[in-house]
């Protein structure tokens, strides 16, 4: 049923009086246990939904001074795309880099390289916390060229094909 434009008619609560007709009456009676029902379902699927938001869902906070890893997806960012079509193999976390700035109580800006031609200020849902004293692996993240492009480096040829 399409309004168009209109307010939806609004379901009055009945009052306990006879009314004088009984169709009137019984309509009333069958209209408010349909809203009894959409109320109790409504309930239902908003304590379904709050019950997996809350198995799924972790509050982050971070502190100026903390160390995070930083979530990238090169294939699916298009600053950060390479050339090669194994962009899903490359690194899931960058870091760790530490955070400068909390920015209200989403965003957070990370001391990034000044190589990286990424903006510092992310969401947390980006952020990861290291935890533990030693950080033994560092991913840096890829240099950019002035089009956005990952500027590739061959490092050695260890065979060739006569």
């Amino acid at each position: 049923m399409a309004l168009y434009g209109y307010q939806p008619p609004s379901i009055t609560s009945y009052l306990r009086e006879n009314s004088k007709v009984q169709a009137v009456e019984h309509h009333i009676e069958h209209q408010q246990e349909v809203l009894q029902l959409l109320k109790d379902n409504l309930m239902l699927a908003y304590n379904r939904m709050k019950q997996q938001e809350d198995q799924h869902h972790s509050e982050r906070s971070f502190d100026v001074g903390d160390w995070v890893f930083l979530r990238l997806q090169p294939y699916k960012q298009m600053s950060l795309m390479q050339d090669k079509k194994d962009n899903k193999l490359s690194p899931k976390y960058y870091g760790p880099y530490n955070v400068l700035q909390k920015i209200g109580t989403m965003a957070y800006k990370l001391e990034l390289p000044a190589s990286s031609r990424v903006h510092p200020i992310f969401h947390v849902s980006c952020l990861k916390k290291v935890i533990g004293d030693k950080l033994l692996v560092k991913t840096i993240l890829p240099e950019l060229d002035e089009e956005g492009k990952i500027i590739l480096e061959q490092e050695a040829v260890t065979e060739t094909r006569t």
